[in-house]
């Protein structure tokens, strides 16, 4: 039955009830808040509930005076089944019609007005207005520049046909931000787990089954390994090994080949994430996070081939071994991919004017055609593809979306034969929970249960708290007691590290647009745009206030020193004697500044702008004052898996005293690295991963 958009009721999708004037869906307790242009989309499918939505009106009407690409509806799509929980292979209420378009099944329940009632209904939706445009040759024109965008021109691309879960169990996969891949060869899959803290090699039939663990035979109780690849043979594992450094914590790693049956490892020498040329002669490598090198396949005669700004991973040859494609990882939370054609110094950008900000870990086809690629767009992860030139550079062609839903896909591999895509399938999801003394287990904390959410900021006066949600990093701050919640950030801004000031009115926080650079800044509590704080073309991050409130304490990369924002006089200056610190937090009585400088912790009197050290050789990812100023609570790298712990650290004796164990959580791998809490009375917090991981065989059609 379909409705028209008029009247002023709510109405029900599945289990949720929509409010449109409200742009909010609810179940039970449980309120999400859709961007007005999802909710348009919910609309316009219940509006032709049980219909077939074709593509071109949905673009023509949800979309006028606008030329936009399939991927911005299909992206769309995905997202308002993400809120509303359906999974992409299993949707319940909206379907997907092949080359055709969207519907809306299983019945709309109409809201009654004045009974609040749910009963089937032909009454109108609540008024919602969306311009449509039918009129003369504007309409013809935009429709027809949809038709050529959204891949209707004629221009054959190749298409997923198949989306296949080949993991019967769900994989635990590292972070999003890893560089580790899926390694193929003839028959299985090679990847890494991150279970109990630890990375673990893993296979997997390519025809699908159960994961199942392997050991390196050079990775023990203190090393950590990580495969990068495979020799051209498919006889051994290119292997990323980092000794002793659950010990040491140094991240200076090591090369080798390990057999994939049998054999001994050969340490090839010190590096990381190499690559063996087709032909088996070569092995390019970065040296260490940004210097390149060429060598033999032995790692002899090695030689520098280029200097890179950022770090750089992924490094993949052309079928023909004449150029390499990377990926580099800018300082802006985004990832670019590059090219070296073998024989030049300087590596170019590829896609340098393509809008979408973020993409990185491709794989070439065997032929050389085609190379897939992990893309970042509308909070979203999804494949993509370039068809490359004849001379193997990418001048013919312009990215093309391969995958679509509710799944994002990362760390693509093609199989031998060209015909099938491995990549793995995420539904990210975590859940704050808390730890108890008593039992030396977590749970989940009151008024906040069951919420995805991260980086949790609690007011000095405890009714309030600040919060990133995961995976799409908004701000939002809610009373603790339930209720009274608000969002404080939107997209494209994504956001991190928010911190209350002294008197609970406003909230510091690290924000950016992904591709460009991350700055600090202030929002008021009641919500309103955010001010700007720090400015120019570096990053700016780990804002802290002082006692009073008219201060801000922060790291910017420009400046070797930290740099404290005036509020009053809207002036920004270098600490002084500050030269090298960074990641600083203002403890709550004024008087000093804990912050990392090298590899040591050190505090920082504010009167005599003179540092001492705490610790030496402290690689703690999060430190917090205790509300006395007495003490600080730090959090391990999670280098040092399933042992990563917290601690309490006097400040007067230096004494370090363990307080809780987390490594052996499954600990969710958020926006800043896997985010480990203290609330103000020093109760460790952390998001625990309830995400969904599988690895997926996707078959398309390259013909």
């Amino acid at each position: 039955m379909a409705f028209t958009m008029s009247g002023n009721s709510s109405f029900i999708v599945g289990s949720w009830m929509v409010e449109p004037d409200l742009d909010r869906i609810s179940r039970g307790a449980e309120k999400k808040t859709l961007r007005p242009q999802v909710m348009n989309l919910l609309i316009y499918l219940a509006e032709h509930d049980g219909q077939l939505c074709r593509s071109e009106d949905l673009f023509k009407d949800l979309w006028p005076n606008k030329v936009v690409s399939d991927a911005t509806l299909y992206n769309c799509v995905a997202e308002l089944r993400h809120q509303l929980d359906e999974e992409a292979d299993s949707p319940n209420s909206i379907q997907t019609i092949p080359k055709k378009g969207y519907r809306l099944a299983g019945g709309i329940r109409f809201i009654s007005a004045a009974t609040g009632a749910a009963a089937n209904s032909d009454q109108p939706l609540r008024s919602r207005p969306i311009t449509r445009i039918f009129i003369g040759l504007l309409a013809i024109t935009l429709s027809a520049a949809v038709v050529v965008i959204s891949g209707y021109s004629g221009v054959t691309r190749p298409v997923v046909t198949e989306y296949k879960k080949i993991s019967n169990s769900q994989v635990i996969m590292p972070p999003v931000s890893s560089p580790l891949a899926i390694t193929a060869d003839e028959s299985r899959l090679y990847f890494a787990q991150f279970l109990d803290g630890n990375l673990t090699p893993s296979q997997l039939a390519q025809s699908g089954g159960e994961a199942v663990q392997f050991r390196l035979p050079i990775t023990d109780n203190d090393s950590v390994s990580g495969i990068n690849g495979m020799t051209p043979d498919r006889a051994s594992f290119l292997v990323e090994h980092y000794p002793n450094v659950r010990i040491t914590r140094s991240l200076s790693s090591e090369l080798w080949t390990v057999p994939v049956v049998g054999g001994s490892p050969r340490r090839l020498g010190k590096g990381r994430q190499g690559a063996f040329s087709p032909s088996g002669d070569k092995l390019v490598f970065m040296k260490d996070s940004v210097n390149m090198f060429s060598a033999k396949s032995d790692m002899s005669d090695a030689h520098k081939i280029a200097s890179l700004a950022y770090r750089v991973y992924w490094i993949r040859f052309s079928p023909d071994g004449t150029r390499i494609r990377f990926t580099q990882e800018l300082d802006h939370y985004a990832n670019t991919l590059w090219e070296l054609k073998l024989g030049d110094s300087e590596p170019y950008r590829l896609l340098q004017d393509w809008p979408v900000k973020s993409s990185c870990c491709g794989s070439w086809t065997p032929d050389g055609k085609y190379f897939v690629f992990q893309a970042r767009a509308d909070n979203r992860t999804q494949l993509w593809a370039i068809e490359n030139a004849d001379n193997g550079g990418i001048e013919s062609s312009e990215p093309f979306q391969i995958t679509t839903g509710a799944i994002d896909f990362l760390r693509p591999t093609i199989s031998a034969d060209g015909k099938t895509i491995f990549a793995t399938g995420w539904q990210l999801r975590g859940e704050i929970h808390e730890y108890d003394n008593a039992t030396g287990s977590f749970s989940s904390i009151p008024g906040l249960e069951s919420m995805s959410v991260e980086q949790v900021s609690y007011s000095r006066d405890e009714q309030f708290v600040a919060y990133i949600t995961y995976p799409d990093g908004a701000l939002w701050r809610k009373n603790i007691n339930g209720g009274d919640s608000l969002q404080l950030t939107f997209e494209p801004m994504r956001s991190a590290q928010p911190v209350w000031s002294p008197d609970g009115s406003e909230i510091a926080f690290m924000g950016w647009v992904p591709g460009e650079p991350y700055k600090v800044y202030v929002v008021s509590a009641n919500g309103g745009k955010p001010s700007l704080i720090s400015t120019g073309d570096s990053n700016s991050r780990s804002p802290s206030w002082s006692s009073d409130g008219e201060r801000l304490v922060f790291s910017n990369t420009a400046s070797d020193q930290l740099q404290v924002y005036d509020l009053t006089l809207a002036t920004t200056a270098n600490m002084p004697g500050t030269s090298g610190a960074r990641s600083p937090t203002w403890s709550p009585d004024g008087k000093s500044i804990a912050a990392q400088s090298g590899e040591n912790l050190i505090l920082y009197d504010v009167d005599s702008q003179e540092s001492t050290i705490l610790l030496k050789n402290a690689r703690y990812h999060f430190k917090y004052w205790s509300a006395e100023s007495d003490a600080l609570y730090l959090v391990d790298s999670f280098l040092v898996g399933r042992e990563r712990s917290v601690y309490h650290l006097n400040i007067e004796d230096k004494k370090l005293s363990k307080i809780a164990v987390v490594g052996n959580l499954r600990n969710t791998w958020g926006t800043l690295s896997q985010w480990v809490g203290v609330k103000p009375d020093g109760t460790p917090i952390l998001l625990r991963d309830q995400s969904i991981h599988n690895i997926y065989a996707l078959e398309w059609d390259t013909d």
